[in-house]
C-alpha cells in the first residue's frame, strides 16, 4: 500500500509539476495547477465518493478547485499527504478501472 501512495504522489507531481522546498503547510489550502497549461484539478462539485477528477480552467472563488494537504499520524515522518477537497471534504484516491 505504501508503494501505491508513493506512485500516486509521483504521478500527481509529474502531471502538475509540484515542486516543494519544504512540506506543505498543514491546514492551508492550495490550488493544484498544471504549470504548463494553467488548468487546475477539480471535482466539478460532485461530492459523491465515486466522483471523477477533472482538469479545467481556473475560476476565482470556485471551492471545487481548492485542496488541503492532510498528513495523518502514520505518515508523520514522510512527505506523503492526502489531498482533501475544500468543497466536499473528500480525499483523492485511486482505483483501477478494468474496463
Amino acid at each position: 500500500m505504501a508503494s501505491l501512495r508513493v506512485y500516486i504522489l509521483a504521478l500527481l507531481s509529474a502531471i502538475v509539476g509540484i515542486i516543494w522546498a519544504d512540506k506543505p503547510i498543514e491546514g492551508h489550502y492550495y490550488i493544484i495547477t498544471n504549470v504548463q497549461t494553467g488548468n487546475v484539478i477539480s471535482n466539478k462539485g460532485n461530492a459523491s465518493t465515486d466522483a471523477k477528477l477533472y482538469v479545467e480552467p481556473f475560476v476565482e472563488g470556485n471551492a471545487t478547485q481548492i485542496w488541503k494537504f492532510v498528513q495523518h499520524d502514520y505518515l508523520e515522518d514522510t512527505m506523503l499527504f492526502q489531498l482533501v477537497n475544500a468543497d466536499c471534504g473528500l480525499a483523492i484516491d485511486l482505483s483501477l478501472n478494468t474496463n
